[in-house]
């Protein structure tokens, strides 16, 4: 069972998330966050999952700060940035702050768990539309 830490500020999105996840057997949310903030909280006192779902915006400590911190403290945590911000600035920066992969919320439930696996094996899953930027 592959775990998983939601960070998403937005209930109706968390949602939208949980409901693309609860397709797959293999995935489970062991804790869901509102703010960067109470998601470096929650790797402490709940526990590090395999892989984070981080939202990049956010009030307070934003999703790419909030990843720069969980990766100083946990070299080895895998966090997968999940937004609307098709930016490649965005992107650039979340992955120098540790981001292990970059993908946009209205990804496809299925190509989303493909993510997660691709992230659990090593690898760094882009949007098509940011991996097609120049």
């Amino acid at each position: 069972m592959i775990k998983i830490g939601l960070v998403e500020d937005n209930a109706q999105l968390g949602q939208d998330i949980r409901d693309k996840l609860a397709l797959s057997e293999e995935v489970t949310i062991v804790w869901e966050e509102r703010d960067g903030s109470s998601a470096l909280k929650a790797m402490e006192l709940k526990g590090l999952p395999d892989v984070v779902l981080m939202d990049i915006s956010m009030l307070g400590i934003d999703g790419i700060e909030a990843t720069r911190l969980a990766k100083e403290k946990y070299p080895d945590l895998k966090i997968l940035m999940l937004t609307v911000v098709n930016d490649e600035k965005k992107l650039f920066e979340a992955l120098k702050a540790g981001a292990s992969g970059y993908l946009l919320k209205e990804i496809k439930p299925h190509l989303l768990i493909n993510a997660i696996d691709d992230v659990l094996e090593g690898g760094l899953p882009l949007s098509p539309s940011l991996a097609s930027m120049h």
